[in-house]
């Protein structure tokens, strides 16, 4: 599987809580576009559906796990 570079595995969503984002794409392959293929392709995250279509592993997730998890990075996120 491919890989991508990320800053953090972390994400606060709009609603207020944290989610882990270890993967971008979708090998679904639905045949309308979901809510997540557009806000990729709005960020950038993906140049069009089928881009979309191959997922890429964030080449990080395991380590950055790790260290994101610890409770010195949990009272970063706090103060954010």
């Amino acid at each position: 599987m491919e890989t991508i570079e990320r800053k953090t595995l972390l994400y606060k969503s709009g609603l207020g809580f944290w989610c882990v984002n270890h993967v971008q794409g979708c090998s679904h392959g639905c045949l309308y576009p979901c809510y997540a293929f557009m806000m990729a392709k709005s960020y950038g995250r993906a140049a069009d559906y089928g881009d979309w279509t191959k997922p890429r592993l964030v080449a990080e997730a395991a380590s950055g796990a790790r260290s994101e998890s610890s409770p010195s990075s949990a009272r970063r996120r706090a103060r954010r």
